[in-house]
């Protein structure tokens, strides 16, 4: 089965920080099984940035799946600042929790809940009702 992918939207100057920590390999890279670095995701964040530069736009949209989240909350430092010094760091990190989410299927926590759900059931519900909610993106997105 193919990665779920979700597409989220950063900055010129969140993508330039995340090109900063998201490396392509790493010397250690088979020991993990989810390694902190990603050829993919590297690529995709060159091409977001000359996207950005080579049509004079702040912002760009670059697909995102489960490992790449994950990546990125393990390399993005919470405080960080671009060379502007805006805060990035937090940003970054709530948009990949957000695609997260969105990509196991999840749901905003409440206080009334006792247990949180298991991630693996709703990934498998999500995969059961993702064909549906594209065609209705689909069509909506023709109207």
């Amino acid at each position: 089965m193919a990665d779920l992918i979700t597409h989220v939207s950063f900055s010129i100057g969140e993508l330039w920080y995340i090109r900063s920590v998201c490396r392509h390999e790493s010397a250690d890279q088979g020991q993990w099984k989810a390694p902190p670095t990603s050829l993919e995701l590297n690529t995709h964040i060159s091409e977001a940035i000359l996207m950005c530069e080579d049509n004079k736009i702040d912002e760009v949209y670059i697909p995102l799946t489960l490992k790449d989240c994950l990546l990125l909350d393990y390399v993005v430092d919470q405080g960080a600042k671009d060379v502007k010094g805006i805060l990035v760091g937090k940003p970054i990190l709530l948009k990949s929790f957000a695609a997260r989410r969105h990509l196991t299927g999840g749901h905003e926590a409440t206080a009334e809940e006792e247990e949180p759900n298991d991630w693996r059931l709703l990934l498998g519900e999500f995969e059961k009702n993702y064909d549906s909610s594209k065609r209705r993106r689909s069509k909506k997105a023709q109207e």
